[in-house]
């Protein structure tokens, strides 16, 4: 391990991320035929979305707390791990100042089960809020940044809606900002 061979992981796992992003899109079309919908452990499925993006989480220093995680939930893995993985993404890197935080937890609800990613980054302008879900919109942090595509939120977004999720984005422009994805409460079979 260097510096450099560290460097170069990173810069490989930005590949690997904007290629999975790409056969994400080329398959969020036809999503009803390649998902498979199974009760699974929240806590479980979110340790593995974070294991997955822990090189990002060290080479960004963002510090990670985890609350209650312990639901069961109806969904299909890989696709629920994508999505986190696109929210994670995103809070990662519009992080801000000498301590950026990273918050994952859950809240069960009568009909559905909320998981929450609440960061304390940048946050998005007002002005763009309603925007954040269009294809290829990148707002104000996005131009600044240099490296948002834009595809981001699009793709969660849009997955959530094949999946009967409901993705909500609340900000306050520098403060952070709290993702929340909505996982209705319904039977795995039917």
């Amino acid at each position: 391990r260097s510096p450099a061979t560290d460097s170069v992981r990173d810069e490989l796992e930005k590949v690997e991320h904007l290629l999975e992003q790409v056969l994400y899109y080329a398959r969020s079309s036809a999503v009803s035929s390649d998902y498979v919908i199974r009760t699974c452990s929240l806590d479980a499925l979110v340790k593995q979305t974070v294991q997955k993006h822990r090189h990002a989480f060290i080479s960004a220093h963002v510090h990670l707390d985890c609350g209650p995680l312990d639901e069961q939930v109806a969904v299909d893995p890989k696709w629920l791990m994508f999505i986190l993985g696109q929210l994670l993404t995103n809070s990662i890197k519009y992080r801000t100042g000498s301590d950026p935080r990273i918050r994952i937890e859950s809240i069960r609800y009568k009909n559905s089960v909320a998981l929450h990613v609440i960061d304390n980054g940048s946050g998005i302008p007002e002005t763009d809020l309603n925007r954040v879900f269009e294809k290829g919109f990148t707002g104000e942090n996005g131009r600044m940044n240099g490296k948002s595509t834009g595809m981001g939120l699009y793709l969660a977004h849009k997955l959530c809606e094949k999946l009967g999720f409901n993705l909500v984005i609340d900000s306050k422009y520098g403060v952070g900002t709290t993702a929340s994805m909505i996982i209705p409460q319904r039977n795995p079979y039917e």
